[in-house]
């Protein structure tokens, strides 16, 4: 089944959910910006992953709903923490990834859902107000980098990669990951290189061909002591 589809039938469920008068298939439609046809589709689908979708008569047309007690539960959201939670999203380095914009904006759409009508209209508002250009070609790695990284920092796993330093130079490194550096919208890995014989900080743009080692490396120091330092600013680039 695809993103999108899982994102509409959980907008789905949440649209059922929050009327208390139930919807029309023309207001379905409408949230949900899919056709009718497909609306019925998502019904269906519902009905048959076990969902108690109550439908009644009204006038010329037919309303659904769902049940008081059959409906999900609400997270109690209030509006400082829809506005932090869109702008951390948006304003993230990651969101400007290839990888990572489509599954940023699946997330969201799934969590906007379950804001009531007020807070839906606020982050419409604030998304007008931010202007995205496409996510570079470029960064299309970016997330599978970060995402075996931090696997292996969690893991306290050695990694292999290719490291390309600032005047173009490529080397084979192997690492001790410690903790990956949030620093200036861009992303590092602080790490003992075994190159080096040294703690180093890696640019991730500038890491490819990533392989975890299968090392385990618990016995480094910490990376919370690691964080510490990187904050003071006594390492050294790679």
């Amino acid at each position: 089944m695809s993103s999108n589809r899982i994102v509409a039938q959980w907008r789905l469920v949440q649209e059922l959910s929050v009327s208390r008068h139930g919807r029309t298939m023309t207001d379905l439609a409408r949230a949900l910006e899919v056709s009718k046809r497909s609306v019925r589709r998502y019904l269906a689908d519902l009905v048959d992953a076990g969902y108690h979708v109550e439908s009644r008569r009204d006038g010329q047309s037919v309303r659904f709903s769902l049940p008081p007690e059959k409906a999900p539960p609400r997270i109690p959201f209030d509006v400082d923490e829809v506005w932090a939670l869109t702008a951390a999203a948006v304003t993230s380095p990651l969101f400007a990834s290839a990888d990572c914009h489509a599954r940023v904006e699946s997330a969201l759409s799934k969590v906007q859902a379950s804001y009531p009508e007020n807070l839906r209209a606020y982050v419409g508002r604030f998304k007008e107000s931010f202007a995205h250009t496409s996510p570079p070609a470029r960064r299309s790695r970016f997330l599978h980098v970060v995402r075996v990284l931090q696997e292996q920092v969690t893991e306290r796993c050695r990694v292999q990669l290719v490291y390309e330093d600032l005047e173009g130079k490529k080397t084979e490194r192997k690492v001790d990951p410690y903790v990956l550096w949030l620093h200036r919208d861009n992303i590092y890995l602080v790490a003992h290189c075994h190159l080096r014989s040294a703690k180093r900080t890696f640019h991730l743009d500038r890491a490819a061909r990533l392989r975890p080692n299968g090392i385990d490396e618990r016995s480094l120091a910490s990376p919370v002591s690691c964080e510490v330092r990187v904050a003071a600013g006594g390492l050294s680039g790679a």
